[in-house]
């Protein structure tokens, strides 16, 4: 009660909703990036091993797409949080302004 969050919680549950939808959304993201990540690391190790410096070239150029990838979606999905977490705010706000 201390910040009204849970006097207005079913006021703004969509948003909350919304907030934890965007949430497991980056989770299965962020997961699909780190195996692709996981498995081009590995495939690297094995063409340095085996000194396949063309192959290992193109492994490296395909890891720097993937993380410049990565961080235009973690940008994006930092500012539709910030989005609906200035929605939730904005909600509770006029909640608790006087009549």
């Amino acid at each position: 009660l201390k910040y009204g969050f849970i006097k207005h919680s079913m006021d703004f549950s969509p948003d909350l909703h919304l907030l934890y939808q965007r949430f497991l959304t980056a989770q299965v993201t962020v997961y699909a990036y780190k195996r692709r990540i996981d498995d081009l690391y590995r495939r690297l190790l094995n063409y340095l091993q085996n000194e396949n410096a063309e192959a290992a070239s193109s492994t490296i150029a395909e890891l720097s797409m993937i993380i410049s990838c990565l961080r235009r979606e973690i940008h994006r999905e930092q500012q539709e949080v910030s989005d609906i977490i200035q929605s939730i705010l904005n909600n509770n706000r006029s909640l608790d302004a006087p009549d």
